[in-house]
């Protein structure tokens, strides 16, 4: 009965190996005292009587009154109930315990600094971190996105954001897309619904993009560090800072300017 997977199931509890072994020994011998216990499961007697009791206030095992005293493993099936319980008392305790800090934070932070002092700059140099940023900065976006990507990049950012981009398009975001040439979408048939929405624009210019990034209602900004990287391959600067998304949404308007319509 002692194997692995038994120990592992108990492990994943928060048990010790050794108390694993404990209670499954003596689970398998019926009632045993702590000596028969400590040979069977192979621990120490000294570190045997720490887990009996440890397991016996848990109430996984039951003292039998006798000289010496003798203990026997409650059911399997009746330890395993226990256990889910205490867990899920200990998980509803965890959930109080963050919507706590998270009511104080929020507290906190209404009396925070100003918000030029609140600015950031972050750098996310993973894929999975900028692709996420970037989705939840189109979901949350309300009244325009403005982005300058690569040709080659952008049929990779269609598909990625194609359900965040339509849920923004039905809040009438208007999106406002610049390439450095026309973007091949033919193997994005879904790409279709969005080239035909009333607020999605893309345009295109002649010459290189050596600076790419997304705008996001004129408040923050994503921008890719290496221009060349397919998309998600590249370390992304994020920002809020009033003076650097000015600058970025200035250099994106010279561009709108200059382009010309992709059909």
């Amino acid at each position: 009965m002692e194997d692995r997977n038994h120990i592992s199931a108990f492990v994943s509890f928060g048990f010790t190996s050794n108390q694993a072994r404990v209670y499954l020994s003596l689970l398998q011998s019926g009632i045993a005292d702590a000596k028969a216990i400590s040979v069977k499961s192979g621990v120490e007697r000294s570190e045997t009587y720490r887990i009996i009791a440890h397991l016996e206030k848990a109430g996984l095992i039951e003292r039998i009154l006798s000289s010496p005293s003798k203990f026997k493993a409650i059911p399997m099936e009746i330890a395993f109930a226990i256990l889910l319980e205490k867990r899920s008392e200990e998980t509803a305790k965890l959930k109080s315990e963050t919507e706590k800090l998270l009511r104080i934070f929020s507290e906190t932070n209404l009396h925070a600094k100003s918000a030029e002092e609140e600015t950031h700059f972050i750098m996310f140099p993973r894929k999975s971190a900028s692709v996420l940023r970037r989705r939840k900065a189109i979901e949350n976006a309300q009244i325009a996105v403005d982005v300058v990507t690569s040709a080659k990049r952008a049929p990779a950012q269609a598909f990625a954001y194609f359900e965040a981009v339509k849920g923004a398009l039905a809040r009438n975001v208007e999106f406002r897309i610049i390439t450095d040439s026309i973007p091949n979408f033919s193997r994005i048939p879904e790409f279709t619904d969005l080239g035909q929405a009333k607020h999605y624009q893309i345009r295109f210019v002649t010459f290189p993009l050596p600076t790419l990034f997304s705008l996001y209602d004129k408040k923050e900004v994503l921008m890719t560090l290496s221009p060349s990287a397919y998309h998600g391959e590249s370390p992304t600067l994020w920002s809020d800072n009033p003076s650097f998304v000015t600058m970025a949404q200035q250099h994106f308007e010279a561009l709108w300017q200059m382009s010309t319509e992709a059909k």
